[in-house]
């Protein structure tokens, strides 16, 4: 058996190539993409394969037919026109202060001049581009391709200091801008990020067409189970040997941990890329997406907003138009989530809103851990709390023994985002229970009005009614009065209806009781 080479970090198409590492082969579809169209734009999370996305289409404009050789788009297309390709990859800095997006981008336009020459009146980093961009047309007698890597990280770093924010969209409407004007010189324009925001003169004046949530591109980046098994074979035969599963066991974790993303209504799952390949390469699961980092602007949005959790952990329906522009603010921290990977489209309804999930073991655990580390504060580290203690009490029946150690916990609370107390506390509890891994669900419909809390497990059914600054009794007597447990009717499973007060003077558990 040959040993397969991983490309695991590795952005360069030429490198993967030439190195012998596997490549996935999306050249079809880049085929279509370069037919069929002329200005772009594709959002992914990070990690997501976007770098080597672009990379690929560089050396296809450059001419480079013998990188593809054995690929399909190698039968599809003898046009292998040499094109000069002006590829800026924003990442490549930090922007956190007025001048570095400026000096960045000015960098990247002299090494340009040097090669294609420089007019002095050109003073604006707009006029320098469009020069650029037409004197290298002019100088190839061929149009050119433009290619834009991660054009929103100057924006998501500044996401929270409006000022900031604002100049750096001046500076990058003044570059885009050029997508129009120099039309006649551009064969093909692609930009990709994480997220879409709104007021760059990126989308309304260019004419790029967004094929974030395109059918026919939803698995441009990722990886499909079909290709998981045509390509990747050695790797699954390896982890499978040293889990001692099958085959076909093995491919059931890895879709559990690392599956699950959507980017259409045609609900077609793709694998995280970045964690499928380390996981294979080190034949082991384990965490590896989250813990290249959280998006600093993410957390910052999270905590310095104080951004009430259940809007984090209770997400129902969600129009679509809601996600296709991001404002850059808190008001739409779901947005934020979905396009930075924390979270995926779920089902749809007919008037195209949907439900939004975590995508699968690996994001859902990891972001729960990262909220209750958030709520609990630098001493998170060091609670008296065991998840697998904690759930084996609720799938044993014995709430009296959890209900200690969520009081317990309760007095520990750091994080305090601006929200009524009731649900403060009821977004604590949902996240206790959820990070332990039980079915838990928010403000259930019943006939007669909606329960606080239910937490699921195979033999019993747990009915919450959560109250400040009242009395157990009486959150017991409403669950009692509006029926909230007749959902479990049928179901054979054992029902506590637990009433909790919450003290918001000394924010903590006073009481609670169970019948």
């Amino acid at each position: 058996m040959n040993n397969i080479l991983y490309p695991v970090g590795e952005q360069s198409f030429r490198n993967i190539r030439e190195g012998g590492f596997v490549y996935i082969d999306k050249t079809a579809l880049i085929h279509k993409l370069i037919s069929e169209g002329k200005y772009y734009f594709l959002s992914r999370p990070r990690r997501f394969g976007k770098s080597v996305l672009l990379s690929t289409i560089e050396e296809y404009f450059k001419g480079n037919r013998d990188l593809f050789k054995g690929l399909a788009i190698d039968s599809l297309t003898s046009n292998w026109d040499k094109h000069v390709v002006l590829h800026l990859d924003l990442n490549n800095s930090r922007y956190t202060e007025p001048h570095h997006l400026d000096e960045f981008i000015g960098s990247a336009l002299e090494q340009w001049e040097r090669i294609y020459g420089k007019d002095p009146a050109e003073k604006s980093i707009g006029t320098r581009f469009g020069g650029i961009i037409r004197r290298a047309c002019q100088k190839s007698d061929r149009k050119v391709v433009i290619l834009v890597d991660e054009y929103d990280k100057p924006l998501t770093e500044a996401i929270l200091d409006e000022e900031l924010s604002n100049g750096y969209k001046e500076t990058l409407k003044s570059l885009y801008s050029n997508f129009k004007t120099c039309a006649p010189y551009i064969r093909f324009v692609m930009l990709t990020g994480v997220s879409r925001f709104a007021g760059v003169s990126v989308f309304s004046g260019n004419n790029l067409e967004d094929i974030s949530n395109d059918d026919a591109y939803e698995t441009l980046c990722g990886i499909t189970r079909q290709e998981l098994t045509e390509y990747l074979g050695e790797g699954i035969e390896k982890m499978a040997a040293r889990y001692g599963k099958s085959n076909k066991e093995t491919l059931a974790m890895l879709k559990s941990w690392y599956d699950g993303y959507q980017f259409s209504q045609t609900r077609r799952d793709v694998y995280n890329p970045f964690s499928l390949l380390n996981a294979l390469k080190k034949s082991r699961l384990d965490i590896y997406w989250y813990n290249t980092g959280t998006p600093g602007f993410l957390y910052k949005l999270l905590l310095d907003e104080r951004i009430p959790m259940r809007q984090l952990v209770n997400i129902s329906k969600f129009p679509k138009k809601a996600f296709s522009v991001l404002s850059g603010g808190p008001e739409d921290p779901e947005s934020l989530m979905l396009q930075t990977g924390y979270l995926t489209f779920g089902s749809w309804d007919l008037d195209n809103n949907c439900t939004l999930r975590f995508p699968n073991y690996e994001v859902h655990e990891s972001f729960l851990t990262y909220l209750f580390n958030m709520t609990m504060g630098k001493n998170s580290q060091n609670l008296p709390f065991d998840s697998e203690e904690f759930r084996k009490l609720a799938e044993n029946g014995d709430p009296e023994a959890f209900m200690e150690k969520v009081k317990g916990l309760s007095s520990r609370i750091h994080y305090q985002p601006q929200t009524k107390s009731e649900d403060l506390f009821q977004d604590y509890m949902s996240l206790f229970f959820s990070l332990v891994g039980l079915m838990t669900n928010l403000e259930v419909n019943v006939a007669s009005g909606r329960s606080d809390m239910t937490v699921e497990t195979a033999k019993y059914a747990y009915v919450f009614e959560f109250k400040v600054n009242s009395s157990p009794r009486e959150a017991i007597s409403q669950i009692e009065r509006k029926g909230y447990d007749d959902i479990f009717t049928g179901t054979n499973k054992k029902v506590f209806r637990i009433g909790v007060n919450y003290d918001s003077h000394s924010r903590t558990i006073s009481g609670w009781e169970i019948k």
